[in-house]
C-alpha cells in the first residue's frame, strides 16, 4: 500500500538546474559606487519567467509532487514509529496513494484535525466517529468521481476540505454532519449550488471555486445563513437574483469571471465587510456599491472602470481599496473621507492628477500611484505621515521635493523610470539622505 521515494542525483540536477533557470537575474551597480559601500536590491516585483514548455511544467509538477509524498513518507514513518498515539492532535497521510486509512489511526483519539488529501480513497471509517475533538478532515482529491466519498456522522467536524473530487453532486453524508461550519467544494463538476447544504444550519462558508455554475433561479433563501461565499473562476456572466437572498454575507469572492453588470441591488447585501470583483469586465460602480457601509475591503483590480463617484464618501469603514489595471482618469475630491483607508492601490490607470483631499487620509500607510500620467509630485503626499510605502514610478515627474525625506515612517520609495534622474547630478546623494532613516529606495 505505501511505496518508498529516495532522491536521485538526477532529480537533485533538475531542480538545481531549473531553479537557476528562472530565478539568474543581473545586478546592476550604481555609478559613484565605492568599493566597501553597501548595496541595497529589492526587487520590486519578480521578473517575467522565461519561456517554459510544456515538458517543464509538467516536470516542475512531478517533481513537486515527488517531494511532497517524499515529505509525507517521513512523516508517515515518524507516525508508526510513534507509541503515544493517543496524544497525536494533528495527523498528515496526504500524498501516500492509499486506497484505505491504515487501522493504527484508530488509536488517535485525540486527534483534531486529520490530512487525507490526495490519495485514492472512497470511504472514511466509522471509527472516527469515536474521535470526540476531530475538528477538520481534508479529503481532496480523492478521485471519488461519481461515486459519493462515503462519510459518517461525524459529531463535531467543522471543516471539510473535498475539493478535486470529480464530484457533481454533495455526498449525502454531508448534510447529516450538523457542526459543520465550512466546506470546500472547489475544482469539481457542480453546475450550481448544492440544496442539500440547507440542513447544515451552522454552515458559514461555501468555497466554490472552478466549478463550471451556470446561471440559476434556485432559491438560496434556506442558505441565508452564509457569511463567506467563494466562487472564483466559475465562468460567472452575471450576478443572477438569488444571490441576494444571501442576506448575511459578510464576503463574497467572484474573481476572474466574465461578469459586465454590477447590479445596483449589491447594496441589499448590507453586511459585506469585503468583496471581491478581482478581473472581470466591469466599467461602472452603481450607486448601490457606494452604499456598503460596512465594507472594509474591495478588490476591483483588472475590470474597465473608468471613473469613481463621489459616493464613494459613504464607505467610512473602507481599510483596503484596490483599483488598479482599471482605465480611471477621474478619482473625486472627497476621497479624502475615508478616514478609515489604510492601503490604496491606483497604479497601472490614467490619473493626471490626485485629488488635494488625499493628504487627509491619516491612516494611509501604502500608496501605489505608478504608471500613469502624473508630470508633477503630489505635495499632497507630503501631509502623509504613517505612509510607509509609496510607489511613484514610471510616470512623467521630474521633480521630487526635498522635504519627501521628512516621511518618517517611509519603509519602501520607488521613484524610478522618472524624467527627474536625468537632472539630478548626484543620485547617490539624493538617495543617502533615505537611507539614514532607513528607507529603501528603488530608483533604477
Amino acid at each position: 500500500m505505501f511505496f518508498q521515494l529516495k532522491p536521485s542525483p538526477l532529480f537533485a540536477c533538475f531542480l538545481v538546474f531549473f531553479s537557476s533557470k528562472i530565478w539568474a537575474q543581473e545586478i546592476k551597480i550604481p555609478e559613484g559606487t565605492k568599493p566597501g559601500d553597501t548595496i541595497t536590491i529589492i526587487e520590486k516585483e519578480p521578473s517575467p519567467l522565461p519561456a517554459i514548455n510544456r515538458l517543464d511544467y509538467d516536470s516542475l509538477r512531478k517533481a513537486r509532487e515527488l517531494m511532497s509524498r517524499q515529505l509525507e513518507l517521513v512523516k508517515f514513518e515518524s507516525f508508526n514509529a510513534n507509541t503515544r498515539k493517543d496524544t497525536l492532535e494533528y495527523l498528515s497521510l496526504a500524498y501516500l496513494n492509499m486506497n484505505e486509512i491504515p487501522k493504527s489511526v484508530k488509536e488517535c483519539k485525540a486527534l483534531k484535525t486529520i490530512k487525507l488529501s490526495y490519495n485514492q480513497l472512497s470511504r472514511i471509517p466509522r471509527y472516527f466517529r469515536k474521535f470526540p475533538e476531530l475538528k477538520t478532515l481534508q479529503i481532496a482529491g480523492n478521485n471519488s468521481g461519481n461515486r459519493s466519498i462515503k462519510i459518517p456522522r461525524l459529531k463535531n467536524v467543522e471543516i471539510i476540505d473535498l475539493q478535486e473530487n470529480g464530484l457533481s453532486k454533495l455526498p449525502l453524508s454531508i448534510r447529516k454532519i450538523k457542526s459543520l461550519r465550512e466546506i470546500n467544494l472547489s475544482r469539481n463538476f457542480f453546475t450550481r449550488i448544492p440544496l442539500r447544504l440547507t440542513r447544515n444550519k451552522n454552515l458559514v462558508t461555501l468555497k466554490l471555486n472552478e466549478n463550471r455554475l451556470k446561471p440559476d433561479e434556485q432559491k438560496l433563501h434556506k442558505l441565508a445563513q452564509i457569511e463567506y461565499l467563494r466562487m472564483n473562476k466559475c465562468d460567472i456572466n452575471y450576478f443572477t437574483d438569488n444571490l441576494f437572498d444571501l442576506v448575511n454575507l459578510k464576503e463574497l469572492q467572484l474573481a476572474e469571471n466574465n461578469i459586465r453588470v454590477l447590479p445596483d441591488r449589491i447594496s441589499e447585501l448590507s453586511r459585506l465587510e469585503s468583496i471581491s470583483l478581482y478581473k472581470n469586465s466591469i466599467d461602472s460602480l452603481p450607486p448601490g456599491f457606494y452604499s456598503l457601509k460596512n465594507l472594509k475591503i474591495a478588490d476591483l483590480y483588472y475590470n474597465k472602470i473608468e471613473r469613481i463617484s463621489s459616493g464613494i464618501e459613504n464607505l467610512k469603514n473602507l481599510e483596503i481599496l484596490y483599483l488598479s489595471f482599471n482605465s480611471i482618469f477621474l478619482v473625486p475630491e472627497n476621497i479624502g473621507a475615508l478616514a478609515s483607508l489604510k492601503q490604496l492601490y491606483l497604479h497601472h490607470n490614467r490619473l493626471f492628477y490626485i485629488p488635494e483631499s488625499i493628504g487627509n487620509l491619516n491612516q494611509l500607510n501604502i500608496l501605489h500611484l505608478q504608471n500613469n500620467l502624473l508630470n508633477y509630485f503630489p505635495p499632497q503626499i507630503l501631509k502623509l505621515n504613517k505612509l510607509r510605502e509609496l510607489d511613484i514610478s514610471y510616470n512623467d515627474i521630474e521633480e521630487f521635493p526635498e522635504n519627501l525625506a521628512d516621511l518618517k515612517n517611509m519603509k519602501l520609495l520607488f521613484l524610478q523610470k522618472n524624467p527627474f534622474w536625468n537632472k539630478v547630478d548626484s543620485e547617490i546623494t539624493f538617495i543617502e539622505q533615505f537611507r539614514r532613516m532607513g528607507t529603501n529606495v528603488i530608483f533604477q
